[in-house]
């Protein structure tokens, strides 16, 4: 298209949301692979053991290999939600593969020899881990119940949780005690030497156990110089457990009520939505001037607009794009993108600077107040400019919609009306009103069809003269099949609406 315009007419995408989700999917994409570095580093952490790390590592790339294989067979793409799905999986499928080289790792301290140890310690947790998977597949087994957007959204990441966990489960049963027989180095764990890497295995706690355990804790309270970090925590934790087991009558009921009452706080001072919000630095405004305004008068209040906006942003505005009026009949466009019920209504879309941080409803708000105190009679309202959100909204320009039916025009005016009196007392709600306008003014003529026909004028004559006088636009004229139909749309001069 450049090639084909003036060197002085440059075209640019400026409002292009496949920027963001762009972003999003890399972003994705970044902090699976840093969960999955840092995962290992716990587990290198805590079993200090790097062969095991890496078998447990080992796990998260196929998991989510075979994971994707088996989306493909239920019809799933890369997306968004599937991503994100493959992000939360990540830290939860590992769980799997941990718990199983961590109890290899207690049956070797056992004694045992290798693979009685890996074979013992895998038909351990197989049934623990089966009930663990169920758990976390009931959570999201409701998602094949829902219907409309949310089943479009939230089942593909409930098959990218559900299918990966499954995946790693299989895993953590095949893969990781195959690894471990190959890698891991019994003798290291096999004999307990104070001041060495090895960690109690706590299994039967019979009374020879209890003895072990007894005669460790024994040498590492006689020797304290040789305990590591994970022993001095773990012997400030059993003082703590010691000296507070004691009180447990009342601070588990503490705990319970601190708890629940936090959790209630939260849930009532935190923010609901859908979806999170995305401060990108743009917004869309819609600006109502009163029911009839000329075009030319609500141009004028558009650019009005744009300078309040400029000058809260402290001339910030990279970009803005507004549309006024009606959009003409042969213009092919979708409701979702553009949509004004008249020459008194317009949509104003802005872009900030990149390098402008601002708190997007802070800015809504402020803005929410200039405007109010520059152009009192003016009517705006902020609607969703991100496509997700505004698929999300179903067609809606505003989070919530009230919608009053009825068969008396007049009498769901008056309900409509009360009603928006009552929601502007509600604090937290802003940019009520009607979206419908209700006081067009319109003129209803009459043709006199004998008169007409004795000067020699027909319909379409009269429609034309109508439409000049009235600075109407429109259609005069609408053919459909054999039929001729005339469509008359006019509209007042502003010195005659008050008379």
């Amino acid at each position: 298209m450049q090639s084909l315009l003036p060197e002085d007419v440059k075209i640019s995408y400026e409002f292009d949301q496949s920027v963001f989700v762009m972003n999003a999917v890399k972003s994705l994409i970044t902090e699976g692979a840093l969960g999955a570095l840092l995962t290992g580093l716990m587990v290198l952490l805590f079993l200090r053991d790097l062969r095991s790390s890496l078998i447990v590592v080992i796990t998260i790339p196929v998991s989510i290999l075979i994971g994707l294989l088996l989306m493909k067979l239920f019809g799933q793409t890369i997306n968004i939600m599937t991503l994100s799905g493959l992000a939360l999986a990540i830290g939860i499928l590992v769980d799997q593969a941990t718990v199983t080289i961590e109890n290899i790792h207690q049956h070797l301290e056992m004694g045992k020899e290798k693979r009685q140890a890996i074979f013992d310690a895998c038909r351990e947790v197989a049934f623990p881990l089966l009930l663990i998977l169920l758990c976390i597949l009931a959570v999201f087994a409701p998602s094949f119940l829902m219907t409309g957007v949310p089943k479009a959204m939230f089942l593909p990441l409930s098959l990218a949780i559900g299918l990966t966990m499954i995946v790693s489960y299989i895993a953590a049963l095949s893969i990781v005690p195959i690894l471990s027989n190959w890698m891991i180095k019994a003798a290291r764990y096999q004999h307990y030497h104070h001041g060495e890497v090895h960690a109690h295995a706590g299994q039967a706690m019979d009374s020879e156990e209890s003895k072990q355990v007894a005669h460790h804790l024994r040498e590492e309270e006689r020797e304290p110089e040789k305990n590591d970090f994970f022993e001095r925590i773990k012997l400030k934790y059993i003082k703590t457990l010691n000296k507070n087991l004691p009180r447990s009558g009342w601070l588990i009921p503490l705990y319970l009520l601190l708890a629940i009452g936090f959790a209630g706080w939260a849930f009532v001072y935190i923010g609901k939505d859908m979806m999170p919000k995305v401060n990108n630095g743009q917004f869309q405004i819609r600006i109502k001037e009163p029911d009839g305004t000329r075009l030319e008068r609500t141009e004028e209040k558009v650019r009005k607009v744009l300078q309040i906006i400029d000058t809260t942003v402290n001339h910030h505005v990279a970009i803005s794009s507004a549309y006024v009026g009606l959009i003409p009949s042969s213009y092919g466009t979708s409701n979702l993108y553009v949509f004004n019920t008249g020459t008194h209504e317009a949509v104003m879309q802005v872009n900030l600077d990149e390098h402008y941080k601002v708190n997007m409803d802070d800015l809504k708000e402020a803005l929410r107040n200039n405007i109010r105190h520059a152009l009192p009679g003016l009517r705006i309202s902020f609607e969703p400019i991100d496509m997700t959100e505004k698929i999300m909204s179903q067609g809606a320009a505003t989070p919530i919609e009230v919608r009053v039916a009825g068969k008396d025009m007049d009498q769901i005016r008056g309900y409509a009306t009360k009603l928006v009196n009552k929601l502007k007392g509600v604090s937290y709600l802003r940019d009520v009103q009607i979206a419908q306008p209700l006081e067009f003014p319109v003129v209803s003529i009459s043709i006199d069809r004998l008169k007409a026909a004795q000067l020699g004028l027909n319909v379409q004559d009269i429609a034309r003269s109508v439409t000049a006088s009235t600075s109407s636009s429109r259609f005069t004229e609408k053919i459909s099949g054999s039929m001729k139909a005339r469509l008359i749309p006019t509209r007042c001069r502003s010195r005659y609406r008050n008379t």
